[in-house]
């Protein structure tokens, strides 16, 4: 049977574990949590699902874990507030210089010529 959530197909042979890290923002720990809550073996494949057990892993993803939109915007945010604070690794941040300490003479080429704009995503200078 095939069962969908947040545009992340759950095909029939495979494991649980696995199809529930395809979710943005659920990983091993978060997934074996889930499966154990739900009263389900990590190892089990979806096709052992019905429709109850996976209302139940849908209920759990939404009510208690972000996933997707939820955690993009929760990083926009964080770096708006960060790029506000006006400290020297904000600023450094912001011109698109290293940030930890390292040299700019010989090394972060990279780091120079990629730049990272709050307005207009990656690009080049």
């Amino acid at each position: 049977m095939l069962y969908t959530f947040k545009d992340v197909d759950f095909l029939g042979e495979q494991i649980l574990q696995l199809s529930l890290r395809k979710i943005t923002g659920v990983g091993l720990s978060r997934s074996n949590y889930i499966c154990s809550i739900a009263g389900l073996a990590k190892h089990c494949r979806v096709s052992f699902l019905n429709y109850y057990m996976f209302f139940v892993i849908t209920f759990l993803l939404k009510e208690y874990y972000g996933t997707d939109i939820f955690l993009k915007r929760m990083r926009e945010n964080r770096l708006k507030e960060f790029l506000s604070f006006k400290s020297y690794k904000s600023i450094r941040f912001a011109a698109g210089l290293p940030i930890r300490g390292q040299h700019t003479h010989t090394n972060a080429k990279t780091t120079k010529s990629f730049r990272f704009s709050a307005r207009r995503g990656f690009g080049r200078r």
